[in-house]
């Protein structure tokens, strides 16, 4: 059994083992609120977190897949040069 107890509203007091009880549930509802609310800021965050290093990685592969093109483009070009400097020399000593 319960007893209110005076000049405490939101409390009650259990008459056989005189322990004093908080009914007020708008303080219990209002943690899991905040609670959930916050479960859900951290997911999203981790989310955008997960998103972004994902993204990062992307970077990283379009970086070195352009690096190694230019390589090759730029080889290709230093042969084509040689080839036309050979011929222009031919075509000088004839």
């Amino acid at each position: 059994m319960y007893k209110k107890v005076e000049n405490s509203p939101g409390y009650v007091r259990d008459t056989s083992t005189k322990a004093i009880i908080n009914i007020d549930n708008s303080g219990l509802d209002a943690y899991r609120a905040q609670r959930d609310y916050t479960r859900s800021q951290n997911e999203s965050l981790n989310e955008m977190s997960n998103y972004i290093n994902n993204m990062s990685l992307e970077i990283q592969n379009i970086k070195q897949n352009a690096v190694g093109i230019l390589t090759e483009d730029i080889s290709d070009i230093k042969q084509e040069m040689q080839y036309i400097k050979i011929m222009l020399a031919k075509i000088l000593d004839k």
